[in-house]
């Protein structure tokens, strides 16, 4: 297998992945400045793959920004709604 690519037995184990982050959360303290990561992972590897990870940096106060860019992960959804592979 190339960099960044999965196995069929490892696709089929992302459905049993639980998270408890949430989109689109208020700030508890809101008004307040927060520090921001901008995050894009390489090498074909999805910001989904990260999430545990983004989600521990955020429980410290930071705004976690993911960011998958077309043509570097498998497939991104654009707001057009069309699919880049």
């Amino acid at each position: 297998m190339q960099s960044g690519e999965l196995g069929w037995w490892e696709v089929f184990a992302l459905q049993f992945i639980r998270s408890n982050i949430s989109l689109n959360v208020v700030p508890v303290k809101e008004g307040a400045s927060y520090p921001v990561v901008l995050f894009s992972p390489e090498n074909g590897t999805n910001i989904e793959f990260y999430s545990s990870l983004m989600g521990e940096i955020a429980s410290h106060g930071h705004i976690v920004v993911g960011l998958n860019r077309p043509y570097e992960v498998a497939a991104v959804e654009l707001s057009s709604g069309s699919v880049v592979l």
